[in-house]
């Protein structure tokens, strides 16, 4: 699996991409379209 999964963003904590993950429905996620994160408001806002 190639690729960076953990993307640094500053004010967010674990954003990672979710691409070439297989789903329970066995398709798969193309990178760089799915992404995860604790929580990024800060980012956001500009804080």
């Amino acid at each position: 699996m190639a690729g960076k999964r953990k993307i640094d963003l500053d004010g967010a904590c674990s954003f990672r991409d979710l691409g070439g993950y297989p789903a329970a429905d066995g398709r798969t996620p193309v990178w760089n379209t799915l992404f995860r994160s604790d929580d990024f408001r800060d980012e956001l806002t500009g804080k």
